[in-house]
């Protein structure tokens, strides 16, 4: 879901920012009941507004108190995607060794096999 987000102001840089922090904490909530698939999907929106952000630089001239503000986001994205990344590692772990048994398996049976034919 690639759409333009237009920054033009500190009212929609913080609107990509709320944005991606409401994304991240339902990937929390997807991720802690298994639900890796809305946690994919979730993720691509997210990476959505984060290229916005990307490419709206330089961002608008914020006050002290959007910096605050923008500085709280940050802190609670961050903080979320850390929550989600903990519980995605140990399940990529674990599909990593799958993959590394199935693919010893697939060459001891093709190297034994091959010897058969003898």
């Amino acid at each position: 879901m690639h759409r333009h987000i237009p920054i033009k102001d500190s009212e929609s840089l913080f609107a990509c920012y709320e944005a991606i922090a409401r994304l991240t904490a339902e990937m929390v909530n997807a991720a802690e009941v298994g639900n890796w698939e809305i946690v994919s999907t979730l993720e691509s929106e997210s990476a959505a507004y984060v290229d916005a952000l990307r490419r709206s630089e330089p961002h608008p001239t914020l006050s002290r108190d959007d910096i605050e503000r923008k500085r709280t986001l940050l802190v609670r994205i961050l903080e979320d995607d850390a929550r989600v990344r903990a519980m995605v590692y140990p399940r990529l772990d674990r599909l990593q060794k799958r993959i590394d048994t199935a693919r010893r398996a697939n060459t001891a049976s093709h190297a034994y096999g091959s010897m058969a034919r003898y």
